[in-house]
C-alpha cells in the first residue's frame, strides 16, 4: 500500500501559489491540500500549475472562510458540482455545524453521499470543531447511522474538545478509526505524540489488511519525515 503525503495551504493562504507549489514539490510531497480560488481564471492557473509540478489536489470545501457551502444542502451540491469539474484527487468537507440538529446535519451528509455516488468519487468529512464532527461521541452517532461515512481524521480537534486523550471513549474512537480514509497528522494543544501514533498505526494496519491501494497523511515537513520512517 502506498502512503502519500500532502502539504496543506492552511496557514499559508498569503503565500503566492507559485512559491507554495514549488516548495511542496521540492519537499517531496505527493500533493497539496487547499481551497481553490473562487475566481475561475486564477483557479485554472492553479490547476495548470499543479499539473506542471506533478502534484495531486486534495480539495477543501468549507474551510477557507465562513460560508453557506457546507451549511445548506442546495449550496453544498452546487459547490461540489463545481469542485468536481476540477477533478481533484480527494475532496474533504467541513460539514454542518455543531449546533445543528442531527437531522439537519444528516441532510448535508446525505447530499455529499449522493453527489459522491453520482460521480463515483470519495468525499471525506473532516473532524473539526464547529462542524457536525466536533467531538468523538457525537461523530459516533453519525457513523453508526451512516455506514458509508468516511472521515478525514484530525485527532487533535477531539483531544482539545475533551481536554484529554479520550481514554474513556475507546469504543467511539475505534469506530472512527475504522472509518478513517485520510489522516491530519498535526498535534494540537494536547501534543503528546505517543497519544497519536498508536491510533494512526491502527488506521494504517487496517488499510493494509484490506489491501487498500493508498492512504494519505496531511503533515508538515518534520512530521512527514517521522511518518516516512515509520510507515514508508
Amino acid at each position: 500500500m502506498k502512503i502519500s503525503y500532502y502539504y496543506t495551504r492552511r496557514g499559508r493562504e498569503h503565500t503566492p501559489w507559485k512559491r507554495f507549489l514549488t516548495k511542496a514539490r521540492h519537499d517531496g510531497y505527493d500533493g497539496v491540500e487547499a481551497t481553490l480560488p473562487e475566481d475561475p481564471g486564477e483557479r485554472n492557473d492553479v490547476l495548470q500549475a499543479l499539473t506542471r509540478h506533478g502534484l495531486r489536489l486534495k480539495a477543501l470545501l468549507g474551510t477557507a472562510k465562513p460560508s453557506g457551502f457546507t451549511h445548506d444542502a442546495s449550496q453544498l451540491e452546487n459547490a461540489l458540482q463545481i469542485l468536481l469539474d476540477t477533478k481533484p484527487f480527494l475532496i474533504s468537507l467541513r460539514t454542518g455545524k455543531d449546533y445543528f440538529s442531527f437531522d439537519r446535519n444528516t441532510q448535508l451528509l446525505l447530499t455529499g453521499k449522493r453527489v459522491a455516488h453520482e460521480h463515483n468519487r470519495a468525499i471525506l468529512h473532516e473532524t473539526q470543531r464547529g462542524s457536525f464532527s466536533f467531538a468523538v461521541h457525537v461523530t459516533g452517532q453519525y457513523l453508526s447511522a451512516m455506514p458509508s461515512l468516511l472521515l478525514d481524521l484530525d485527532l487533535s480537534q477531539w483531544y482539545t474538545v475533551a481536554g484529554n486523550y479520550l481514554e474513556d471513549q475507546s469504543g467511539a474512537v475505534q469506530l472512527a478509526l475504522s472509518r478513517t480514509a485520510h489522516i491530519q497528522a498535526r498535534l494540537g494543544e494536547l501534543n503528546d505524540l505517543q497519544q497519536y501514533l498508536p491510533k494512526w498505526d491502527t488506521v494504517v494496519d487496517r488499510h493494509r489488511s484490506l489491501h487498500s491501494v493508498e492512504l494519505g497523511f496531511t503533515c508538515d515537513a518534520n512530521m512527514k519525515q517521522l511518518l516516512m520512517d515509520r510507515y514508508g
